[in-house]
C-alpha cells in the first residue's frame, strides 16, 4: 500500500441533485497568505522525513488537487500565485525527498482546456512538470449560471473515457507523453442521495467505465470509501443513495464487490471486449470478468437524483433484457477436467436493495437485522466441473441486467 497525500482544499459537503446541497462546510485550516501555507508544508515534510526515512517517504504520492467549486484555494490570489505554489512544492520536496511522485492542478476536464495548457506550459518553462495530471472525472457538463457554473448529467455515452482521452491527447501535443493521468475522483453520480449509489447498476457501470478507459487513465479513485462521508441528520435508512462502496453500518455494495472481482483478476491480460475482461494467472488458470450494464433511458435525465422511486429504479434504463456470452477457451492442454468457479452479484443475488427489499425499504431495523444484511450481501459461488475437448472449453454466461460474475476456470 502506497500513502497517497493530497495537499488540495476541499469541503465537507452531501450534494442532493444538481447544484442543489444537503450541507456545505469548507473545513480547511485558514492561511493568511500563500507564504503561510508554504512554511506548513515544508515543515510536514521535513517531519515525514525525519520521521519514516527519506526513501519511505519519497516512495508515496504528493498531490495538490483543485476542487470543482474552489479551483483556486483561499491563500492564493489568482491562479499565478497558485501556479508558484506548486513549483514551490515540487522544489521542496525536490531537495527532502528525491524522485517523489508530485503532480496534481488537472481540474475537471470538460468544456475549454486552456486553463489546463497555461498551466501546463509554465509547468515547462519553470522546470516542474507533474509526474501526474490529477483529474475530477463525472459525467456531468457545466452549464453557466450567471458568474456560477453548475453541474448538468450528460445523457451521451462513454463520458468519462472521452474526459480523459482529451487529457491524454493535450499531454501528447504539449509533449508531455511520460505524464501520468490519475483520475482520483470518480462516480456515475455526485448526487449522495441517488438511489442508483446503492444498487447493481452502479457495480455494472464501473467495470464498463473501467472497461472503457484502459489504457486513457494510469490510476481511477472511486468516490468515495463509505457512507460516513456524506451522512447527516437525513440518512436514517440502511441505505440513503451515498456514494461510498459501503454503507454507514459497513454493509457492502455491489459496487464494493465489482472492485473485489478486479481484485481478484490474474496478472496477465489476455482479451477484453464490449461486456468482459479476460486474464490468467497460470497455463490453466483463467478469470473472466463479465456485467451486463443498461444505459439509462430519459426517464432518468428528467428527474431530480434525489428524487428516484426506489420501487421504480428498472423503469431508468432502457432494457430489462438478459444478455447471453458465449466463452471459448482455446490453446488448453490435452483433454483435462477444469473447475468453473462462478461469484455472482444481481438484484436478487447479494445485493444491498434486493435484500433490504425483503424488509420492504423498512427503517427500524434492529442491530440483528444489519448483521443479516451484512451477511447476506455477498457474492453467491457456485462450482461445476467440465472436461475439455481437443483443447478447448466452451461455456456460456447468462446475465440479468446490471449483473456482475467473475469466473475462475482451473485445471483439477
Amino acid at each position: 500500500m502506497t500513502p497517497y497525500l493530497d495537499f488540495g482544499q476541499r469541503p465537507a459537503c452531501a450534494v442532493r441533485s444538481e447544484g442543489e446541497m444537503v450541507y456545505y462546510e469548507d473545513e480547511g485550516l485558514v492561511f493568511a497568505s500563500a507564504a503561510d501555507w508554504l512554511r506548513l508544508f515544508r515543515a510536514f515534510v521535513e517531519h515525514i522525513a525525519r520521521r519514516y526515512g527519506r526513501e519511505n517517504a519519497a516512495g508515496w504520492v504528493y498531490d495538490l488537487t483543485q476542487d470543482i467549486r474552489t479551483p483556486i484555494p483561499t491563500f492564493c490570489k489568482d491562479e499565478a500565485e497558485l501556479w508558484e505554489v506548486y513549483r514551490q512544492m515540487v522544489l521542496c520536496l525536490r531537495q527532502h525527498l528525491p524522485g517523489a511522485s508530485v503532480g496534481g492542478l488537472g481540474g475537471v476536464p470538460v468544456g475549454d482546456l486552456a486553463p489546463m495548457v497555461r498551466w501546463l506550459e509554465y509547468c515547462k518553462q519553470n522546470d516542474c512538470v507533474p509526474h501526474h495530471l490529477t483529474v475530477l472525472v463525472f459525467p456531468y457538463m457545466k452549464e453557466e449560471n450567471g458568474a456560477e457554473s453548475e453541474p448538468r448529467r450528460l445523457a451521451r455515452e462513454g463520458e468519462e473515457a472521452r474526459q480523459l482521452h482529451r487529457c491524454r491527447t493535450l499531454l501528447d501535443k504539449l509533449g508531455l507523453p511520460d505524464c501520468r493521468v490519475f483520475a482520483v475522483e470518480w462516480n456515475s453520480s455526485l448526487s449522495t442521495r441517488n438511489w442508483l449509489n446503492d444498487s447493481c447498476f452502479r457495480a455494472a457501470y464501473a467495470l464498463d467505465v473501467f472497461n472503457r478507459t484502459w489504457g486513457e487513465a494510469d490510476v481511477i479513485g472511486v468516490w468515495m470509501a463509505t457512507d460516513w462521508c456524506c451522512s447527516y441528520y437525513d440518512t436514517t435508512h440502511i441505505a440513503n443513495g451515498g456514494n461510498g462502496l459501503l454503507t454507514k453500518d459497513g454493509i457492502r455494495k455491489p459496487v464494493y464487490h465489482a472492485l473485489d472481482f478486479l481484485n481478484r483478476m490474474g496478472r496477465q491480460f489476455l482479451q477484453k471486449g464490449d461486456c468482459y475482461l479476460a486474464t490468467a494467472a497460470g497455463d490453466s488458470d483463467f478469470y473472466i470478468l463479465c456485467y451486463n450494464c443498461k444505459r439509462y433511458s430519459y426517464a432518468y435525465f428528467q428527474t431530480p437524483e434525489d428524487q428516484l422511486d426506489l420501487h421504480r429504479l428498472p423503469d431508468l434504463f432502457e432494457d430489462g433484457r438478459d444478455l447471453q456470452i458465449t466463452f471459448t477457451l482455446t490453446g488448453l492442454r490435452g483433454t483435462g477436467r477444469y473447475a468453473l468457479k462462478r461469484r455472482v452479484v444481481n438484484s436478487e443475488q447479494g445485493s444491498l436493495l434486493g435484500a433490504w427489499s425483503r424488509f420492504k425499504y423498512d427503517a427500524d431495523l434492529d442491530a440483528r437485522d444489519v448483521q443479516y444484511l451484512r451477511n447476506v450481501c455477498n457474492p453467491v459461488l457456485s462450482l461445476r466441473k467440465q472436461k475439455a475437448e481437443n483443447g478447448a472449453l466452451s461455456f456460456t454466461a447468462t446475465l440479468k441486467p446490471h449483473e456482475i460474475a467473475l469466473y475462475h476456470i482451473f485445471a483439477l
